[in-house]
């Protein structure tokens, strides 16, 4: 039987008002959305309802009321600050016979000042040292750990050492759902559209406690229900682990989609049951004043800024002849946990490699373009030289001028120094060392670190 660690919250049911900003969540969150949702609506419930009377309507009586005891404030909202790493963990309690396995193994990675997020997914058969075991598939660790090691965190903390030693990424919090309780969230949310890109034929899909079933998902659009949510995500006949994992993100995404285009975050009628469902089958150690600061941060990452990485046979992992098991590159693995703690936009800029100098166009702000280069070079650019422009004085508007084609170094460095698009041109530059020639005019504004 699973027990709880000192440090572990298992959600349960509670309400509240208030809700939107807090599902908004999901957005890097996911799966966990709903149930971090059920972990905050309970603190701040009492006061809601004391002041609204939402939930419960006044007595009626011609007596005059007793005014209601306020209830305790909501807890105070501190920004994050450092970033974060979340371990979501699926787990699957119906496989048959044998442990309960940790099916579902994604890293996600929150950097608040930086506003962008990651996924990593890490494909159940992968091979890995489980501490205080041999090496063994990752999906083996929740079990393990809920029979050898129940009385200091169980699976969930032996799932957290596995993948820190493996990624070599101090993992700070883990949240865990099951199966069914995915079945209940898209349930709860009339389905999902999912886009399928190639049809999903499997004829080898587990049929209850015995036997097989035969699959059929056609390619394209799809609504589908829970049942048919889950065999897309658990299927592996038709194309491996490696698709699973994909498909398993796709979905998450399609359910984030799902709840915030289906108006639910602002129809309590539908939210409550939700969070009521969910508080049963999601547990984590998230503390309440970063579920809150993670729900305020939230819509300030756009989707294009969330970023995904499997891990699979084009990368980082091999499948040897005879055995079951996926072998991992550590020093690949390891890369691409480095790789998603980087601004994806600035992984794109690296890429484009472009030489950028700065120039003094004005008159009055001497030490302007050295304290530019500074603030650049901490970002990531690549800048070659900073010197005074010999026309210092005739520019009203800083420029941003790219002499070759290298649209998102120019677009960053317009969005980081707040210089306006028509100030922003392709053509030829003066510079026999640079690619992209920033010259500071009347107008700009030093940056604050």
């Amino acid at each position: 039987m699973a027990r709880t660690s000192k440090r572990e919250r298992t959600l349960r049911p509670s309400r509240s008002s208030g809700g939107a900003g807090y599902l908004f969540l999901a957005v890097f969150l996911l799966l966990l959305m709903a149930g971090i949702v059920a972990l905050i609506w309970g603190p701040i419930r009492t006061a809601v309802t004391a002041a609204s009377g939402i939930f419960r309507p006044p007595p009626a009586t011609k007596t005059p009321a007793v005014p209601a005891t306020p209830g305790p404030p909501p807890p105070t909202i501190a920004p994050l600050k450092r970033p974060l790493t979340i371990l979501l963990i699926g787990i699957d309690r119906r496989e048959e016979g044998g442990n309960t396995l940790n099916d579902v193994n994604i890293v996600v990675y929150v950097h608040p000042e930086g506003r962008f997020a990651s996924m990593l997914s890490i494909p159940r058969d992968t091979a890995v040292e489980i501490p205080g075991f041999l090496t063994d598939k990752i999906n083996a660790a929740y079990g393990l750990g809920e029979i050898y090691l129940a009385d200091s965190g169980g699976g969930p903390a032996l799932i957290r050492q596995t993948v820190e030693r493996f990624l070599d990424l101090p993992i700070d919090y883990y949240a865990l759902v099951d199966f069914q309780g995915f079945e209940r969230l898209v349930d709860l949310v009339g389905g999902i559209i999912v886009d399928v890109p190639t049809p999903l034929e499997d004829n080898e899909y587990p049929s209850g406690t015995v036997g097989y079933t035969r699959i059929y998902i056609p390619a394209g659009l799809q609504l589908m229900d829970a049942r048919t949510a889950l065999q897309y995500v658990r299927s592996r006949h038709s194309d491996s682990d490696f698709g699973r994992n994909r498909r398993q993100q796709q979905v998450l995404l399609a359910l984030r989609d799902r709840i915030l285009q289906s108006g639910l975050l602002s129809d309590l009628g539908r939210l409550e049951p939700l969070l009521q469902e969910l508080g049963k089958t999601v547990q984590t150690d998230l503390p309440l004043d970063t579920l809150l600061a993670l729900a305020r941060l939230a819509p300030d990452i756009p989707p294009e800024r969330i970023s995904s990485y499997t891990l699979d046979a084009s990368n980082c992992l091999s499948e040897i002849s005879g055995t079951t098991r996926l072998y991992p590159s550590l020093p690949c693995v390891r890369s691409i946990a480095q790789e998603m703690q980087q601004d994806p936009v600035m992984r794109k800029v690296r890429e484009e490699a472009a030489r950028v100098e700065v120039r003094n166009g004005t008159l009055t702000c001497n030490l302007c373009a050295a304290r530019t280069r500074d603030y650049l070079l901490k970002r990531g650019f690549y800048v070659v030289d900073v010197l005074q422009d010999p026309q210092a004085g005739i520019y009203t508007r800083t420029l941003v001028l790219d002499g070759g084609d290298h649209p998102f170094t120019r677009q960053q460095l317009a969005e980081l120094l707040h210089v306006q698009p028509d100030f922003v041109r392709r053509g030829p530059v003066d510079s026999p060392h640079a690619d992209i020639v920033i010259i500071l005019g009347d107008d700009y504004v030093p940056p604050q670190e």
